[in-house]
């Protein structure tokens, strides 16, 4: 829970960064999350911390639900976007993925903890829009995620354990644009929850 604040002088992240380096921590074992005012800094110093962040070799966590209903709130026009440089992180090697942080609170009324809806927001509010993009915002809440948290033989191959969620979905777009059903969902290989979809594919 880092620099969670609009104010340029909250520099804890290259202190997080520079200890990771220091003490051997690297390889994704030191994650950040928030990191806001690393979008306050001016762009020689955030270039500068962002090279310590995938010098580290660290997980950021984004979270832009919360980020944007609290950060910049008290700004005239133009108002901050409150979320962290993540086109810029993601350009640097850094792994970044997607939290929600609060559920249903003060802090943020309409939380769900549904990552596509989240991953919804991120696009619109990081303005990532292109083809490559989208399929990396995919990426971030998928295997971005399972970096972050030392999952190992994610993914869909033979050999790795059958736990998945299957996306009522053609493609990565529409399961962000449509925030697609959870179709089923599947534990060792056995069904555990299933939705029926009755409506049609626009």
């Amino acid at each position: 829970h880092v620099d969670e604040s609009d104010d340029p002088f909250f520099r804890t992240l290259e202190m997080i960064a520079d200890e990771a380096i220091a003490r051997g921590f690297t390889g994704h074992r030191v994650t950040a999350g928030h990191t806001c005012a690393l979008a306050a800094y001016d762009d020689h110093y955030a270039r500068y911390v962002i090279e310590k962040v995938a010098r580290a070799e660290m997980n950021i966590v984004t979270n832009p639900l919360s980020n944007l209903m609290l950060q910049g709130r008290e700004d005239k026009q133009p108002i901050r976007r409150g979320i962290t440089r993540v086109k810029e992180l993601l350009a640097a090697g850094v792994n970044v993925t997607i939290g929600e942080d609060n559920l249903n609170d003060m802090f943020n009324p309409l939380g769900d903890a549904n990552m596509l809806l989240t991953g919804n927001i991120l696009t619109h509010a990081a303005q990532m829009t292109l083809p490559k993009e989208l399929e990396k915002v995919y990426d971030m809440i998928t295997f971005g995620a399972a970096t972050a948290l030392g999952l190992k033989n994610y993914g869909i191959k033979v050999g790795n354990p059958a736990d998945l969620v299957i996306i009522h979905a053609p493609d990565t777009r529409t399961a962000l644009r449509r925030i697609a059903e959870c179709q089923y969902v599947i534990r060792n290989g056995k069904i555990v929850a299933e939705t029926a979809v009755i409506h049609k594919m626009i």
